[in-house]
């Protein structure tokens, strides 16, 4: 799995979801765009309430494959 990176050390290159932790939340999966964490939703994405409080965010990792067998 990923290392956690700092906000300070860089922030995600694409609009790619990623999970995100802020001062004194859980994890959760976002993505970053226009300078902002948005949260994907079922009606569509919304602006992360606690965006400005984003500490580190790594990539999601990569799901399993099935096995062909």
């Amino acid at each position: 799995m990923s290392e956690w990176i700092k906000i300070e050390d860089g922030l995600p290159k694409t609009t790619a979801l990623n999970l995100v932790v802020a001062e004194r939340r859980q994890p959760f999966i976002g993505y970053l765009k226009g300078g902002h964490w948005w949260m994907p939703t079922e009606e569509g994405s919304l602006l992360c309430p606690f965006w400005n409080e984003v500490t580190h965010w790594m990539p999601l990792p990569t799901p399993p494959q099935e096995d062909e067998g």
